[in-house]
Parts: structure tokens; C-alpha cells; sequence
């Protein structure tokens, strides 16, 4: 998870686009994350409201 959140510094000039992609795709990967761990939770949640009616 922690891993996820490392966005990488540029190390040099000319790895510059690398970093930048890398970076780009980390936070892509992070929205994801965020995006499904919302959904599951709001899934969850909604599951156990149902469950709770007769």
C-alpha cells in the first residue's frame, strides 16, 4: 500500500519522461485503489442495511 504512495524524484534529466510516467501510473493505480475500496464499502454497507429489514 505504502508503495502505492511513492511517487519516485527525477533522477535524472533524461529519465525524466520514465519518472514522469511512472508517477502518472502510480496515481492511476492509487485512484483505483480509492475507487474500489469505495465501492466495496457502499456495497457492504448497503448489503447489511438490507439484511437488517424483514
Amino acid at each position: 500500500m505504502l508503495g502505492l504512495l511513492y511517487i519516485p524524484l527525477p533522477l535524472a534529466s533524461t529519465d525524466q519522461w520514465i519518472v514522469t510516467a511512472m508517477t502518472a501510473l502510480d496515481y492511476l493505480r492509487l485512484g483505483l485503489l480509492t475507487f474500489l475500496a469505495t465501492r466495496t464499502m457502499n456495497a457492504l454497507l448497503a448489503w447489511r442495511e438490507a439484511r437488517k429489514r424483514p
